[in-house]
């Protein structure tokens, strides 16, 4: 009995010695698979890494890639999660990606195509130098690949503005963009979005232009001095508009001090005489009718003014101190107000 009982037990432990190690291997093994297709790398991380797949990347290149961000514990698992994506593709971009998530949960994400989007918010009438800045503040692109974009004479022309600058066509509103981008695709969806929207708003802009006697872009010029001028109190547009198509009339410099010192960007204080008599195409103190191009991308309600201007005879406005307007038909009746003013 004890006999039978002993071979048992030999027989057993010997068993146990293969089995016991096929467990261990079983153990690792399931361990290692694990890791590999199905534990994210921190399951506790809060944040997000920012990952960007470029255009023609290799399936091998984007998990090694994404291996080396920290992203996935491994490449190889990542390849093979993906490569059962048959007919699918990833598309190229930035995309926001959590080490929280599952190898599975960051294919699906990346097939998915929901890229990192950038809103480029324009303020009315900014300068092109200011647009340039918001665009570079997101990184987007470089301050030197957006200078060329919005200066490229060809683009100009392919996008239908009738000047060596798109200032007029850089309106106030919200822009969305998703990397990669070039300077040529910002400047395109900028320029063809606000065409759009003054189409939209003003659907008869152009052909008004035409009926007071000038070309639609002439309109966007006037605008922009006319946005300039009334910053202080939006609702005088019209009649400040009506000053400027009185001068315009009679052949009167327009006298803008907003012009002016778009055309000497180094003047950060009251104009002085010397100021009034440099020679730069946006003197509008010694050169007669609109300057060459917008002195800033106007509002739609300034343009607006521009095409509609209000009922008076007035050549003269005065922007005083407290931001309010006044109106003279004189120079003498102007004067008076501006000495009372000083």
């Amino acid at each position: 009995m004890f006999g039978k009982l002993f071979k048992f037990f030999v027989v057993l432990g010997r068993i146990g010695v293969f089995l016991v190690p096929l467990q261990i291997l079983g153990f690792i093994l399931m361990g290692g698979i694990k890791y590999t297709f199905i534990s994210p790398v921190d399951k506790s991380a809060k944040n997000s890494i920012k990952f960007t797949i470029a255009q023609g990347s290799t399936l091998e290149k984007i998990a090694s890639d994404l291996q080396s961000a920290k992203i996935i514990n491994s490449a190889f698992g990542f390849k093979w999660i993906a490569e059962k994506k048959k007919g699918s593709t990833m598309m190229a971009g930035e995309y926001d990606i959590s080490p929280a998530k599952s190898p599975t949960e960051i294919v699906e994400a990346l097939f998915g195509g929901t890229t990192v989007n950038y809103q480029v918010k324009i303020l009315g009438c900014q300068k092109l130098e200011e647009v340039v800045a918001n665009i570079v503040e997101l990184g987007l692109i470089t301050e030197k690949e957006a200078l060329v974009a919005f200066k490229n004479p060809r683009l100009m022309t392919e996008l239908g503005v009738p000047a060596y600058l798109p200032e007029g066509y850089l309106l106030e509103g919200t822009y969305d963009f998703n990397k990669p981008i070039t300077g040529e695709e910002i400047v395109k969806k900028i320029i063809n979005n606000s065409k759009t929207e003054l189409n939209t708003k003003i659907p008869s802009w152009q052909d008004s232009a035409s009926k007071l006697g000038y070309r639609p872009y002439e309109m966007l010029v006037l605008a922009s001095l006319i946005e300039k001028e009334a910053k202080t109190d939006p609702s005088q547009m019209s009649l400040v508009s009506a000053v400027y198509h009185n001068r315009l009339r009679i052949g009167m410099q327009l006298q803008s001090d907003e012009s002016l010192k778009y055309g000497i960007p180094s003047i950060i204080s009251e104009l002085t005489e010397a100021d009034k008599a440099e020679e730069t195409p946006y003197n509008t103190f010694t050169n007669i009718g609109l300057p060459p191009t917008p002195i800033c991308s106007p509002s739609i309600a300034a343009l607006k003014a521009a095409l509609f201007p209000g009922e008076s005879e007035a050549l003269y406005f005065l922007r005083k101190k407290d931001g309010t307007f006044d109106y003279s038909t004189s120079f003498k009746e102007h004067q008076t107000k501006l000495d009372a003013q000083k």
